[in-house]
C-alpha cells in the first residue's frame, strides 16, 4: 500500500515513514478492510460518525495523525493514541505497534480480534493505558508487559487469556485493573 497507493506520497528519509507504514499494518492486521464498521479506507461518512467526528478515513492522503481513532502529540506529530471501541477491529495485534514509542494510550476493545499481546507492546515505556476488553485475545501475557512502570489502566476482561499473573507486583503505577473471564492463574 505504502509504494504503490498511498497518494500523500511519504518520502524515503521522512521520519513519521515508519509510522504511517505501521498504522497501514494495524489496519490491515486488524482486518479493517473487511471487518471495520466506520471510518475504514473510503469511507466518506467517517467523519460524521460521532466516534470520529471530522476525523478522515484510514489510509486517506492526509497526515495519519488525522486519521480515525488516532491521535499525535500537536508539536512532534507522533502517535500517542489508538482508540477504537466497537468498530469491528478483528484479525491480530502487530507487533509492530512496538514501534510507536510515544504511545501512551492503546485501545482496541470490543471487537473479535484475537491472537496474542504482542511482547513488543512491553518495550513502550510511556504506555499508562491498554484496554484490549472483550475481544477473543488468547494466550498468556508477556513478560514484558510486567516491565511497564508507567501503566496505569490494564483491561483485558472478557477474552480467552491464560497463564499466571503473579508479575502484577512489578506494575507500581497501576490504579485501574479488570481481568474478569479469563483464564489466569496466579
Amino acid at each position: 500500500w505504502l509504494l504503490d497507493e498511498d497518494e500523500f506520497q511519504v518520502c524515503p528519509d521522512d521520519p513519521k515513514l515508519i509510522q504511517r507504514w505501521t498504522l497501514a499494518v494495524l489496519y490491515y492486521s486488524t482486518d479493517g478492510d473487511t471487518s471495520w464498521d466506520a471510518c475504514f479506507d473510503g469511507d466518506v461518512d467517517c467523519g460524521l460518525n460521532p466516534d470520529f467526528a471530522g476525523d478522515e478515513f484510514f489510509l486517506a492522503p492526509t497526515i495519519e495523525c488525522d486519521w480515525a481513532g488516532i491521535t499525535c502529540d500537536p508539536i512532534t506529530a507522533c502517535v500517542t493514541r489508538i482508540e477504537f471501541e466497537a468498530n469491528g477491529l478483528a484479525g491480530t495485534i502487530p507487533t509492530e505497534l512496538g514501534l510507536l514509542s510515544d504511545l501512551t494510550f492503546l485501545g482496541m476493545e470490543q471487537g473479535t480480534t484475537s491472537g496474542t499481546i504482542p511482547s513488543e507492546l512491553g518495550g513502550l515505556s510511556d504506555l499508562t493505558f491498554i484496554d484490549l476488553d472483550f475481544n477473543l485475545l488468547s494466550g498468556s501475557l508477556p513478560d514484558e508487559l510486567f516491565q511497564l512502570s508507567n501503566l496505569a489502566t490494564l483491561d483485558l476482561n472478557d477474552n480467552d487469556l491464560t497463564g499466571n499473573i503473579d508479575g502484577f507486583g512489578n506494575l507500581t503505577g497501576l490504579t485501574f485493573v479488570q481481568l474478569e473471564n479469563n483464564l489466569f492463574t496466579g
